[in-house]
């Protein structure tokens, strides 16, 4: 989790406009007052001391999820995907005129709504069922009959996706250039062109930039109130409906026809289009999946290809052996479309301010402290890991 940089640090763009300006001033004022109270010691009812910095205790883990999420607005002010989202995240942070606990409810809610189902990408490719009209043919049929196939139907599920998506990026994954083993399996020209060039071939997976969103009656309660809209609730529950929350934090950053695309359909079978999704290697699909790699617009666009990226990773670790940048390319320009760049453009904002506002690392902790005790604390001080359980339970269903 990274501090907050200074604001006379930050691009021009940001330092030039006075309403960020004031509500990053805003956030970093927040944010020294709950390092403040992060750091200083729990005292027994005597006044003493008891174990040290309140980070040790239940009582800890709620003021670093408070540090977390005045970081994550922060962040999202520096990592906005365009202006308009900049500003509309600015003019909520003045309306919250400072109060704490308001800026603590409005960066739950961007914490739930916006990374947190961002989170829930999945690469999963789900077995099909035996009543779905493709299960007792080849895996792959021959080229000609699936670019009818693509012609005629958008993909409406995540193996018809895998599949268009695999035909368009020439059943390789993008980023290693690895075939896909069992299209080699099924395809007996493309086996053969892999044998010569002495080509490797893995394990592929279908990964989608932006989750797709499961059914409402699925996500908590759709009667729950942005926490920004009024400063009323000190402490409100974080079971949001997170299809609504999502969707009108799109709306809200000038997207609204991203959500029209993608999540008008009730069944959110939207989000299966082939813009939407890219074919990676297995492992590789992992690290997207959890954003320990990302890809991010080029500094000088001009120097490169169009549809080229660069490639952004949480540890440097992860970019060793890895390309520097990763260039979008469709076999069939006219019926395959590449990645498109507004989803794009979200996908590397949910990236950035995940990462950097410590937002992923705190809900794998949650995971991990869970994991470790096995049980849930009776004196209370489970309350906040029991709130992510609930959380992540709802967004990271397969």
């Amino acid at each position: 989790m990274a501090k907050l940089p200074p604001l006379t640090t930050l691009p021009s763009p940001i330092q030039s406009n006075p309403k960020v300006r004031r509500a990053y001033d805003a956030i970093c004022g927040l944010e020294g007052s709950l390092e403040l109270e992060l750091n200083a010691p729990e005292l027994a009812s005597d006044g003493h001391p008891l174990v040290g910095p309140a980070v040790s205790t239940g009582r800890g883990q709620a003021q670093e999820f408070s540090l977390v999420c005045c970081r994550l607005l922060g962040y999202l002010l520096l990592y906005a995907p365009n202006e308009r989202a900049r500003e509309h995240v600015a003019d909520e942070i003045i309306e919250c005129e400072g109060r704490k606990e308001r800026l603590e409810d409005l960066g739950r809610f961007y914490y739930v709504c916006f990374i947190g189902v961002f989170q829930s990408r999945s690469c999963r490719t789900p077995i099909p069922s035996p009543d779905s009209p493709p299960f007792n043919r080849p895996a792959f049929d021959i080229r000609e009959d699936m670019d009818r196939d693509v012609r005629r139907d958008p993909p409406l599920d995540h193996v018809t996706a895998k599949k268009y998506a695999l035909i368009r990026d020439g059943y390789r994954c993008v980023m290693t250039g690895y075939y896909d083993g069992p299209s080699c399996e099924a395809l007996p020209q493309l086996a053969q062109k892999v044998t010569e060039k002495r080509s490797p071939a893995s394990i592929t997976r279908c990964f989608h930039f932006l989750p797709i969103l499961e059914p409402d009656s699925e996500n908590g309660n759709s009667d729950q109130r942005h926490p920004g809209d009024n400063g009323k609730s000190k402490n409100p529950p974080l079971d949001v409906n997170l299809n609504e929350g999502w969707t009108r934090i799109l709306r809200n950053f000038g997207y609204a026809d991203v959500v029209d695309e993608m999540y008008s359909d009730p069944s959110g079978l939207g989000a299966h289009r082939l813009d939407n999704a890219v074919t990676l290697r297995l492992d590789t699909c992992l690290t997207f999946q959890e954003s320990r790699i990302w890809i991010a617009p080029l500094d000088d666009p001009a120097t490169q290809p169009p549809n080229t990226y660069k490639l952004e990773a949480s540890d440097p670790i992860f970019l060793i052996g890895q390309p520097p940048t990763l260039t979008f390319q469709s076999s069939d320009p006219a019926n395959l479309p590449l990645p498109n760049s507004r989803y794009l453009e979200i996908y590397t904002s949910c990236a950035r301010v995940a990462h950097f506002s410590g937002a992923r690392r705190f809900m794998e902790d949650v995971l991990k402290d869970y994991e470790e005790r096995g049980v849930l604390e009776s004196d209370g001080s489970s309350a906040s890991l029991l709130a992510h359980l609930l959380i992540l339970n709802q967004t990271r269903r397969d």
